[in-house]
């Protein structure tokens, strides 16, 4: 049985990732999936039992004005019956990543805490 559910994609264009934004992305990678959180959390059944989710997301820039895919999802979870209990972001040296310095410490012990 699944205790935790954690769900993550990039910050594009304010919030979770919409076909057109990986298009758009893709000109930096062009192998991009063709599906992202959003078309996922539309098409999902949701649980007989309240299934715990985390969310997360990776984005450029610390502006509160940059929009987080990572709130996007969870709030759009919690409207599928998901029971969304934790979303971070995780910071980004430019659009393509790296991550920056420190983010893979924050992340391993963000998964330590929802593993508690």
């Amino acid at each position: 049985m699944t205790d935790l559910l954690v769900v993550g994609g990039p910050t594009h264009a304010f919030s979770m990732s919409r076909p057109e934004t990986r298009d758009d992305a893709a000109k930096d990678a062009p192998q991009h999936p063709r599906a992202g959180i959003r078309e996922w959390l539309q098409a999902l059944t949701p649980p007989a039992t309240t299934l715990r989710l985390a969310t997360f997301d990776t984005r450029q820039g610390h502006s509160p004005f940059t929009g987080s895919a990572a709130k996007a999802a969870a709030k759009a979870a919690r409207s599928r019956g998901l029971r969304a209990e934790a979303a971070m972001d995780f910071f980004v040296t430019a659009r393509g990543g790296p991550l920056e310095p420190g983010e893979i410490e924050r992340a391993t012990e963000w998964g330590r805490s929802l593993a508690r």
